[in-house]
């Protein structure tokens, strides 16, 4: 595939991905944890963080309007958002 391109994250294994209104790529694990790339970064190293969230087994990522990254899994009551810029 033209363009396309292949990224070592050792240890992180991505569920669910989405790029922000900036470009850049996050993607959570069914462990816990998010990664982010940034688009401009070099090298392309990504970011592996720790969730500060009690929701754990990660099902689907979504990205509201302000950069928010909003999350849901199995283990969750509820919807909760992660803001990165905190």
């Amino acid at each position: 595939m033209a363009g396309a391109h292949e990224l070592a994250t050792a240890g992180f294994a991505p569920y669910a991905a989405a790029f922000d209104a900036w470009g850049t790529l996050w993607a959570a694990s069914r462990d816990g944890r998010l990664l982010r790339l940034d688009r401009g970064a070099v090298p392309r190293d990504p970011e592996i963080l720790e969730a500060p969230l009690a929701c754990y087994l990660f099902y689907s990522l979504a990205i509201d309007v302000n950069g928010r990254l909003v999350l849901a899994g199995f283990s969750c009551d509820d919807v909760v958002t992660f803001d990165p810029a905190r």
